[in-house]
């Protein structure tokens, strides 16, 4: 099944972003000015419309059927506790 963005509102579609770069529910919800609760739900219904059972399958067809391009996705921010070797 593939699911075009005409099947998510662009409130969803916003919210799936975010999520493809790996916010958080609180992160999200801050940034949108939306309780933690309405976010969870969004994301509920997000990982519902794309036939996803967790966050990471949903980010793995967000960018396979081009819902979210890969330019829209963040470099990863090196955590500072990690050292590189």
């Amino acid at each position: 099944m593939v699911v075009t963005e005409a099947l998510l509102s662009e409130h969803k579609m916003n919210i799936l972003r975010l999520v493809v770069n790996g916010k958080m529910d609180r992160e999200i919800a801050d940034e949108l000015h939306l309780s933690v609760d309405t976010i969870k739900t969004h994301v509920k219904q997000i990982l519902h419309t794309l036939g996803a059972a967790n966050r990471t399958q949903a980010t793995a067809l967000a960018l396979k059927w081009g819902l979210v391009p890969p330019w829209d996705v963040e470099e990863p921010k090196k955590n500072a506790g990690w050292s590189e070797t």
